[in-house]
């Protein structure tokens, strides 16, 4: 009895400390230290300069919320210096409870003062191409998510996409 008592309380101490520590991360971290860390990782995997020049925010509870803004990604070599992607907001999340039965619930995803500029070189290779990458045709992999929702994409008129 003693045991049983004893491993029950070494759980009930695990999740404390657990909920807790993530608790402690949200309420004491802040997610604008992490800028420099998100734009590294982007150039290691798209050769591309991500500039966040406004806060992030973000949420957990109860949804995963992530809010970013004014940001730009840079053109892809050859293309010129006007940057691929700028945005005066972006904000996307995701409901938290249906992760845990696998279903990824999006809320409206937020696009405000977007521009995107698409281009063609004489080779016809596009700006966009190496972000894409190539696809080859698999199987699905079990464990793989049972299904992804969207709640809608909020593009106001001042977003543009700009095709050369």
């Amino acid at each position: 009895m003693k045991a049983l008592k004893l491993l029950l309380l070494l759980f009930i101490a695990v999740i404390v400390i657990v909920v807790g520590g993530a608790a402690a991360f949200i309420a004491f971290s802040d997610p604008n230290d992490f800028k420099e860390t998100i734009a590294e990782k982007v150039r290691e995997e798209t050769g591309r300069t991500l500039t966040l020049d406004g806060d992030l925010e973000w949420a957990f509870w109860p949804k995963i919320r992530i809010k970013a803004g004014p940001l730009s990604l840079s053109n892809a070599a050859g293309f010129g210096e006007e940057p691929f992607l700028a945005a005066d907001e972006v904000q996307v999340a995701v409901a938290t409870m249906p992760l845990l039965r696998e279903r990824v619930e999006l809320d409206t995803i937020k696009l405000h003062g977007v521009v995107i500029n698409l281009a063609k070189n004489a080779a016809g290779v596009t700006n966009w191409q190496d972000l894409v990458g190539e696809h080859e045709e698999t199987e699905a992999e079990p464990g793989g998510m049972a299904s992804i929702m969207l709640g809608g994409v909020d593009v106001p008129r001042r977003s543009r996409v700009v095709v050369r």
